[in-house]
């Protein structure tokens, strides 16, 4: 695709004569493949671990005399820690058809359950004017490798009336999480609510901590 194109002739000498009014003429080439768009496509899933990368793919509807870039924005549930693009914009060189980037997830020992990068294409410049076929969008998932925790309570399972100090139940996470993780705990036994004070009835575990008492 070139778009439509002209040639020019003009008159640069005369020999036996002289140029009139009219000393140039223009035939314009019509271009017969129409404006070329581009569409996004790629990798769908990828785990957190994994050895390669997604691939996104921009790809012309016709190749173009020139550079096609195309860039692009990133949303979804995954920040910006999550994992790293190659870029942020993907260029299709002349007379090609096709450009890519790849999405590398982060691995890291948090569970954030599986978590997407959205592509969006935010604008197209050279290749002619091509442009965005409708609206175009491609959703890596990146698929966490860690478990769903569970949680656990442990503690000081004998203190005397009278002690000086207190005793402590830890709630303890199998694997830490990006949020905070909140134990709601019952009381019952022979002891009465006069008998002692607990400093909650919840047990908070920070984000990206273990446990919490």
């Amino acid at each position: 695709y070139e778009g439509n194109e002209t040639v020019i002739i003009d008159i640069t000498n005369v020999t036996g004569a002289t140029a009139g009014a009219t000393t140039q003429a223009t035939v314009t080439i019509t271009d017969d493949e129409t404006t070329p768009t581009v569409t996004l496509s790629g990798t769908t899933t990828i785990v957190e671990n994994a050895a390669g990368t997604a691939t996104i793919t921009a790809t012309l509807s016709t190749a173009t005399t020139t550079d096609t870039v195309v860039s692009l924005g990133f949303a979804g549930t995954a920040s910006a820690g999550d994992y790293t693009a190659s870029n942020t914009t993907i260029t299709i060189p002349a007379g090609q058809l096709t450009g890519t980037i790849t999405i590398d997830p982060t691995d890291d020992a948090l569970y954030e359950g599986n978590e997407t990068v959205i592509i969006d294409i935010t604008g197209v410049t050279g290749g002619n004017g091509a442009t965005e076929n409708g609206v175009q969008q491609a959703t890596v998932t990146i698929t966490d490798d860690e478990t769903t925790p569970t949680v656990t309570l442990s503690g000081t399972t004998t203190i005397v009336e009278n002690a000086a100090g207190t005793a402590t139940i830890t709630a303890t996470l199998s694997t830490a999480t990006t949020t905070d993780t909140v134990v709601s705990l019952g009381f019952t036994g022979t002891a009465s609510a006069g008998d002692y004070a607990a400093s909650n009835t919840t047990i908070t575990i920070p984000a990206g901590q273990l446990t919490g008492t």
